[in-house]
């Protein structure tokens, strides 16, 4: 099977929380979705290598990007909210037919950097909660 890469740029995430959606891929310029798994180690006396069980998967998402203040003021009360937020996010765009990762998730943080020579900048982060669907758009 041949592969097919694909450039960062069209990339999409969308956020929505009890009703609310934001589009906010026009404001970010960095996607970073993580998943990993806990290693429960199954080692015994005379193993020469260490051995493993799976575990738990887990998932994590922080975004970069330009601050604006319509941003903030939409996504602010999600950080805290005992509602979930729903993350859909297709790597390489919202196009019919596209992959695309969905889940539930906690906003964990939300940042705003001022630096002298540069822009205002924004950085929010969400823990997963729950299993990740995935399928196309």
């Amino acid at each position: 099977m041949a592969l097919t890469f694909k450039h960062g740029k069209n990339s999409y995430l969308k956020a929505s929380i009890t009703g609310s959606t934001v589009t906010l891929s026009s404001g970010l310029d960095e996607i970073s979705w993580d998943r990993t798994v806990d290693t429960a180690e199954v080692t015994t006396f005379g193993d020469g290598d260490k051995n493993f069980l799976p575990g738990l998967r887990d998932s994590s998402f922080s975004l970069n990007g330009h601050w604006a203040s319509t941003y903030e003021l939409l996504i602010d009360g999600w950080l805290g909210s005992s509602s979930l937020v729903t993350i859909t996010y297709g790597p390489h765009g919202n196009t019919t037919g596209f992959p695309k990762r969905s889940q539930s998730a906690i906003m964990t943080s939300l940042g705003v950097s001022n630096p002298v020579g540069d822009k205002v900048s924004m950085s929010i982060a969400f823990q997963g909660t729950g299993a990740v669907s995935t399928g196309v758009f």
